[in-house]
């Protein structure tokens, strides 16, 4: 059994909520919470506890959830995404018996800081490093509650090479001949290690990942609409606001002003 699950793509970030903020959502990823300072009541599906400054919690995908968030003083939260991980049935179980809450050790704490100053400088080198130190942050996690390492884990090297020329060039056309090429590999067996490490075709790895980064974009900065398609490999805005609102189920604009109000 491979205990770390493989995940799509990493990311680390951190936000915060004013008194009495609230957040209702459907979990889609395996997902790090911890706070910082404040506290937040979390419950997933009928379970609920309390989480203060100092600990971290385990998030599993296909879960509701609901955060009520300190109502005296602002909640400064972070997060560490793990998006795309298909989970077994025994790693479900495993990390479903875990502790509500930890404590966040010393280097977590330290790979956090590292995360969100690498999320903050939007640049391609930048989120390579993010990716890195979200990877630890998991890594360090499983360590502090006792999951041992599985070297299984550890990607094909075609693979490694091909995910790194998608991050740092997912906004250009590639078609899959190329990225054989690149990752020194033929195309078909590429497409073997993206689905049996991934479970994902590359085409539809580099859509999922333009598809992140442009959400990310239309979040952090005020770049305009037509300009993050463009940005982020879409062909028109058109053809942008049509694959946006068919996997996020509103348009970009709407995604954008339901971010901003602090959803």
């Amino acid at each position: 059994m491979n205990i770390v699950p493989r995940p799509l793509l990493y990311r680390v970030g951190d936000y915060t909520y004013p008194p009495g903020g609230t957040l209702t959502r459907w979990q889609e990823n395996l997902q790090l919470h911890y706070v910082y300072s404040g506290s937040v009541s979390i419950q997933v599906d009928q379970e609920r506890w309390t989480q203060g400054p100092g600990e971290i919690c385990l998030l599993l995908p296909g879960h509701k959830e609901c955060f009520l968030y300190d109502k005296e003083v602002p909640t400064y939260h972070g997060y560490c995404t793990a998006a795309g991980s298909i989970l077994s049935p025994q790693q479900i179980e495993l990390y479903g018996n875990l502790p509500h809450t930890v404590k966040m050790s010393p280097r977590i704490r330290m790979l956090t800081d590292l995360g969100k100053s690498l999320h903050e400088e939007h640049t391609a080198a930048a989120r390579n490093l993010n990716n890195y130190a979200a990877q630890m942050i998991f890594a360090e996690f499983f360590y502090e509650v006792g999951i041992p390492s599985d070297d299984e884990f550890e990607l094909h090297a075609a693979l490694q090479r091909a995910l790194h020329f998608i991050e740092t060039h997912y906004a250009e056309p590639c078609d899959l001949e190329q990225l054989g090429h690149i990752a020194f590999t033929s195309p078909t067996h590429l497409i073997r290690l993206f689905k049996k490490n991934l479970n994902i075709t590359p085409s539809r790895y580099v859509w999922r990942l333009r598809l992140q980064r442009a959400a990310e974009k239309l979040i952090d900065t005020e770049i305009n609409i037509s300009e993050i398609a463009f940005q982020c490999g879409f062909t028109s805005s058109d053809h942008f606001s049509r694959v946006f609102k068919e996997n996020y189920q509103m348009t970009p604009s709407a995604y954008r002003k339901f971010k901003k109000k602090g959803n």
